[in-house]
């Protein structure tokens, strides 16, 4: 929301296989990439744990503990949504004196050995990832009486699934050193790939991959081909070369070398396919970790030991200087502010726009930049102007509506009632299941941690994107068409302006209807490797409103399909018509009012 090593496995395993290499003579062997790759020191991880209640120093740094959640969930709930390990854990940060990063891991309900990692940040700044877990896309939902029921669609039925909270004082985060405080996305990347990196070094599960090797001549009489002979020379290049040429690897015999087809684009074969996404405020999060992931892949071959893929950012604040300048349009196109009060809006547009400017782009070459003191006071100060003067016109008219879905009313702070989230995660059970200390108090969205992010707010985040997209990577923007904060008019302008080979492809693609099981869920714009979806009959938290839609959304996103999916039936079906009336004034919210009230992002 926006507001707030691995050990070797030895070489009797390949003297094995060797032995299986001599009978077959042609054909083609698999190695487990992980037999060869542990040579990070630090990283002394046990066997994975069991689905007993255990807790396990993966690392000098990481720390997890293994869930049993069956306590807490509720006596009509279906078994638990998969048979692997559930986990939470605490990772300590390189840079910091104090700092404690927070995580939970759900491994995929499918067992697909080949299941991508999905990264989820929730936005805030300073919005814990518990938001997204019980309320959108998680294995779970918390029921009013604190139980647990399973959820159909979590994203774990597509992927093994990671949710950090992050910045630091995120969630269950913490740090009593505010020399760990986080001002900036430099640091926000940072701390993400020190954690990805060590996090993926304590999992094999997540770094193991087939290599495929080929006979190059035919096996000679009397000669035996020991992968032994020349595995620990050969399988460490082999992971860090560019699959674009076949490369021969060495061995006595010089016998074999990699399939052709043991590929991917352009980028070093190691580990598990890795996406990034988030919501929000992860509109910034989201390009600096990948494009931060992206540069280590392409540096030394291996980035965080995944394969970086692709990214996702979901109803994002991403390039704030465009995305202001359509809270006028957008409040008039939806009918909730007056025409009065969006040329007010419009009026001190320019104006805004100019701060934003001076305030300066958040990315170079390199990535997101450190803040200077000076440019801290220029972002500030754009800051308050534009939060004023832009967004104040149209969010005093607007009054009570839902800034996160225009079809309803605000309730509590968030504008959304999270309540059982603060109860159940605080209840001094839940944090020894979590393995949380007793003093940490979670919250949904913390204060002290958006003041800290203000002058990254108006950094524009876009400039990363083009050079993934020019590599290959599947860039993916999504947005509720109901969200006013982080609406889908600002985000698309965005995306149509955005400076990059297939600007024009995609600019001249038309819309074609987002389909799911014939029934049409919105519209998108793809083009190449970049997609763009607004979702119908949804707000802020896409995966909250449509999580049936959501998962396939994914699912196709990771599977390299095309978005739009299957034929859409004109008129819909019974299903699609209700969902239609329930866009004519769901939850009473009304279209224009007075009064005043400030709002968080999420």
């Amino acid at each position: 929301m926006t507001i707030r090593t691995m050990p070797t496995r030895g070489f009797a395993r390949l003297a094995r296989l060797s032995v299986l290499l001599a009978l077959l003579g042609g054909v083609s062997a698999a190695i487990d990439a992980d037999a060869d790759v542990a040579s990070d020191a630090r990283a002394t991880p046990t066997p994975t744990p069991t689905n007993a209640m255990t807790t396990t120093r993966l690392s000098p740094r990481l720390f997890e503990k293994t869930l049993d959640l069956s306590a807490h969930l509720s006596p009509t709930a279906s078994s638990p949504p998969t048979p692997f390990d559930h986990a939470a854990g605490y990772f300590a940060l390189n840079r910091t004196r104090a700092a404690e990063m927070f995580y939970f891991y759900f491994r995929s309900r499918d067992a697909a050995a080949d299941a991508p990692v999905v990264l989820w940040m929730t936005g805030g700044p300073g919005c814990s990832s518990e938001i997204a877990l019980f309320y959108e896309n998680g294995p779970y939902r918390i029921l009013d009486d604190l139980t647990l029921a399973v959820t159909e669609h979590g994203w774990d039925t597509v992927s093994n699934l990671i949710y950090v909270d992050q910045p630091i004082n995120t969630g269950f985060s913490y740090s009593d050193d505010p020399r760990d405080d986080v001002h900036d996305e430099r640091v926000v990347a940072e701390d993400m790939l020190d954690f990805l990196s060590e996090f993926v070094d304590a999992h094999p599960e997540l770094r193991r991959v087939l290599l495929t090797l080929v006979p190059i001549r035919p096996r000679r009489r009397g000669e035996r081909r020991s992968l032994r002979t020349f595995a620990g020379v050969s399988l460490r290049p082999a992971l860090a070369f560019n699959p674009d040429t076949p490369r021969r690897l060495s061995s006595p015999t010089d016998a074999f070398q990699l399939h052709p087809d043991v590929r991917s684009y352009g980028t070093p074969l190691r580990g598990r396919d890795f996406y990034v996404t988030g919501e929000s405020y992860a509109g910034h999060y989201v390009p600096a970790v990948s494009y931060a992931a992206f540069k280590a892949q392409q540096s030394d071959g291996v980035g965080v030991g995944m394969r970086l893929k692709g990214l996702a950012i979901g109803n994002g604040l991403t390039e704030p200087e465009i995305q202001y300048g359509a809270y006028a349009d957008y409040g008039l196109g939806v009918d909730v502010v007056s025409k009065a009060a969006a040329e007010i809006s419009k009026k001190n547009y320019p104006t805004c726009a100019k701060m934003i400017r001076k305030c300066g782009g958040g990315a170079g070459s390199d990535g997101p930049t450190r803040e200077s003191e000076a440019r801290r006071k220029l972002c500030l100060a754009a800051v308050e102007y534009c939060s004023e003067k832009v967004w104040g016109p149209v969010i005093k008219d607007a009054g009570d509506v839902n800034v996160y879905d225009v079809r309803k009313r605000c309730v509590g702070d968030l504008c959304y009632d999270m309540s059982n989230a603060d109860k159940f995660l605080n209840q001094p059970s839940v944090k020894v299941s979590l393995g949380v200390k007793r003093n940490i108090t979670w919250e949904a969205c913390d204060g002290s941690v958006h003041r800290n992010m203000m002058a990254d707010w108006m950094r524009d985040l876009e400039p990363t994107i083009p050079p993934m997209l020019e590599a290959g990577l599947r860039v993916l923007i999504y947005a509720g068409e109901e969200d006013f904060i982080c609406n889908w008019l600002g985000n698309h302008r965005w995306v149509r302006a955005m400076e990059w080979s297939g600007k024009d492809a995609f600019n001249d693609a038309r819309p074609e209807p987002f389909v799911v099981d014939g029934v049409t869920g919105g519209d998108v714009t793809e083009s190449g490797n970049l997609a763009f979806l607004r979702v119908s009959l949804a707000g802020h938290m896409v995966p909250m409103d449509q999580p049936k839609n959501a998962v396939v959304m994914l699912k196709r996103f990771v599977a390299g399909e095309p978005m739009s999916g299957g034929e859409w039936t004109p008129n819909g079906s019974s299903e699609e018509k209700a969902l239609l009336r329930g866009r004519k004034g769901k939850g009473g919210a009304p279209r224009r009012g007075g009064g005043g009230g400030g709002v968080v992002t999420l």
